[in-house]
């Protein structure tokens, strides 16, 4: 209905590389359900020289869908993992069956050689578990963590009760950057109020 053709998205993607874009990342819902689009559109950005990244629950990433996605350029997905237990990450993802289904995604694209970004959210009730959170992608062989705080839009707006305090906040600032004084990890942080 409301979305682009392909004709329409290389046309735009045409017009973010004549005003000097150097990277697209695709994102949803969910770009694997367009998966033959989004891998044009992946190949355009790659042949353009404009890095091209994707944003993924990682349901539909089987071995054969990293290795289509790897041949038409694709240079990073970034995988959710809201939690180390299960049952909340599912909660939180409201799909049952997502946090083994998600980890299978990143075991795939790191035995395949695509570089992987975790993207995670801290609350005030998953806050503590942080530390097992780091502790478990770091010896799943991921070495990049995009850490989300809470932000009032879409779904948040109705969670925002859930965000992290202040304190929180500046804690896991702190406790990040001293993991990664300590890890060969990398992490960044943005979001909140």
């Amino acid at each position: 209905p409301d979305e682009l053709n392909l004709k329409e998205a290389i046309h735009t993607i045409d017009e973010m590389h004549s005003l000097g874009t150097q990277a697209v990342i695709f994102s949803g819902g969910e770009p694997l359900l367009r998966k033959n689009f989004v891998l044009q559109l992946i190949e355009h950005c790659d042949d353009l020289g404009i890095i091209p990244a994707m944003l993924s629950n990682g349901l539909l990433m089987t071995p054969q869908t990293v290795l289509e996605l790897q041949e038409a350029g694709l240079k990073a997905v970034g995988l959710p993992i809201d939690s180390v237990v299960p049952e909340k990450h599912d909660h939180l993802r409201n799909v049952p069956g997502t946090f083994n289904k998600t980890v299978q995604a990143i075991k795939t694209c790191l035995e395949l050689d695509l570089e992987v970004v975790i993207t995670t959210m801290a609350l005030k009730d998953t806050y503590t578990e942080m530390p097992k959170r780091i502790e478990y992608l770091n010896g799943l062989g991921v070495d990049e963590v995009a850490v989300y705080d809470l932000v009032p839009v879409g779904r948040g707006k109705d969670v925002m009760d859930n965000a992290m305090t202040m304190d929180q906040r500046v804690n896991l600032i702190k406790w990040l950057q001293s993991q990664q004084e300590d890890t060969e990890m990398t992490f960044t942080m943005s979001g909140g109020m």
